[in-house]
């Protein structure tokens, strides 16, 4: 089933009864992005609290105003189309610079998730959100869509499936895609010596009326 031809991808909408399959995509393509260990470097020890919260943060996208889901999907043996397997997704926030009243990432707390280094996480949003801030929404305002989270099942990977979404294997293939670097941003919670760098690109485009 892994050696299928590109040509066979499926993309579509994700679906409320896909939720399962997306937190899977994520739970096992996630580990391999340093972002997902510096926030839950415990993930090992506690899977179910992984799993779990990434479920609901992913069930939070599918309900959310605003948010566009996408998913490729393979043909497998003996299935119909509409029962194919979902490999690769991709989440979208249309018009990110604007009040949200609604969480896209429910985190739980110290004594229900375990997975997780809270402050980690906090330098996490605070520093993302600055950046966003400054990079985005002061530049773009309303007219941006924001990719907030793609994944593609390690199995699937590069048979195009992330590429037909945007890209799974990071910076060099966003490079390829035509996204720019702007700038490079640091998290660090303060007296600590970890720390995790991130990029920040764009890709920019003229919009046809």
């Amino acid at each position: 089933m892994t050696n299928l031809h590109p040509a066979y991808l499926h993309i579509r909408d994700a679906l409320p009864g896909d939720v399962d399959a997306l937190a899977a995509i994520i739970r096992y393509a996630m580990p391999m992005d340093p972002q997902w260990d510096y926030r839950f470097p415990l993930r090992k020890q506690y899977p179910e609290d992984n799993y779990g919260y990434t479920r609901l943060m992913m069930k939070s996208f599918l309900e959310a105003q605003g948010v566009v889901v996408k998913v490729v999907t393979f043909p497998a043996p003996g299935l119909p189309e509409e029962d194919e397997v979902p490999a690769a997704l991709a989440v979208w926030e249309v018009e990110p610079d604007k009040d949200k009243k609604y969480s896209l990432t429910p985190t739980g707390d110290k004594t229900a998730r375990r997975d997780a280094n809270f402050e980690h996480m906090a330098a996490f949003g605070s520093t993302t959100r600055a950046a966003r801030e400054t990079y985005f929404n002061s530049v773009y305002q309303s007219r941006q869509l924001h990719l907030r989270i793609l994944a593609t099942l390690p199995e699937f990977q590069r048979k195009g499936a992330g590429t037909a979404l945007c890209s799974p294997l990071g910076h060099a293939l966003y490079s390829s895609l035509g996204f720019t670097d702007i700038a490079t941003i640091t998290v660090q919670v303060k007296e600590e010596e970890e720390k995790l760098s991130i990029r920040v690109m764009v890709y920019p485009y003229e919009p046809v009326y």
